[in-house]
């Protein structure tokens, strides 16, 4: 079967699980019908256009998105919106929203869309892929968006970071070899707990989305023991578990989120409970309880 008849495949079925996934969210019914249909023009462009002519660039609820794969781009989408992963609700006008692991701004985008004066800071470690959320961020003439260059960590300092130099933009990208073993840079590390002191002292961070590859643990660690994590009210966190195969971490993870007054909610991809030792991303919302 060739390529283009998985893809077909691979729509299909992402088209019918995850669909409830938006019928079932708080956006109003228009909004999601907006939202599915341009679901679908994206779709229909992945497997027809794309093929023909790579595209790099599309128009998502009137933003002008540049990207280096179309259909890496498409999964974001269906994932940011289709699966309301992101979404979150707040009383205040000018919430504080972190982006951790901003990729090429997507997120970013959707926090603008969702809170127009909302207040993101937003981190990217790859320069290459850093390079194009700034081209997203600025092409869309954002206000109240900061970005930083950097991979959060539990110390500032410097580090190898594992890519694919010929998949730029990859999802995949770590500080953990296992999780991409590939090619490796060295980038500049931050230890968020440091950022948060320094730039917003006396400020609470209204959502914080941590998609750091690998990483999380150690982030979420470095908050609670400085005490920055009190100042957080929900969190989104994709935790990976049992990257190459290493023991897990997961019980200690949401001990410290339980320790710190979080109460949370999990969904992760389904496969057998036989399948020892398998890595199996997993999606936490975190609000105070």
């Amino acid at each position: 079967m060739n390529s283009g008849i998985w893809l077909f495949l691979e729509v299909c079925f992402d088209t019918v699980m995850f669909t409830p996934y938006l019928l079932r969210g708080r956006f109003p019914l228009p909004v999601k019908i907006r939202i599915l249909l341009t679901y679908f023009r994206l779709s229909a462009k992945l497997l027809l256009v794309h093929p023909l002519r790579p595209l790099k660039k599309e128009r998502v609820f009137g933003f002008s998105v540049h990207c280096f794969n179309y259909r890496t781009m498409h999964l974001l989408f269906r994932v940011i919106l289709l699966r309301n992963e992101y979404y979150f609700e707040t009383s205040k006008e000018k919430p504080v929203i972190f982006d951790c692991g901003a990729n090429i701004g997507l997120a970013t985008l959707f926090f603008k869309w969702l809170y127009p004066d909302s207040e993101v800071y937003a981190f990217e470690p790859d320069r290459e892929t850093f390079t194009l959320l700034k081209r997203n961020v600025e092409a869309n003439h954002l206000i109240g968006v900061r970005l930083y260059n950097v991979a959060l960590s539990d110390k500032s300092g410097t580090a190898d970071f594992h890519v694919d130099c010929a998949d730029p933009g990859s999802l995949r990208m770590s500080l953990n070899y296992q999780r991409m073993p590939k090619d490796t840079i060295t980038v500049e590390t931050l230890a968020l707990s440091e950022m948060i002191g320094r730039q917003l002292p006396d400020r609470d961070i209204d959502f914080l989305k941590l998609d750091v590859e690998g990483a999380e643990d150690v982030v979420l660690q470095d908050l609670a023991t400085t005490g920055r994590l009190k100042r957080v009210r929900e969190l989104l966190i994709e935790f990976h578990h049992k990257i190459g195969g290493e023991r897990a971490k997961l019980g200690s993870f949401l001990s410290t989120l339980e320790t710190q007054g979080f109460d949370y909610q999990m969904d992760a991809v389904c496969m057998p409970l036989y399948a020892r030792g398998r890595f199996q991303n997993i999606m936490l919302y975190a609000y105070r309880a």
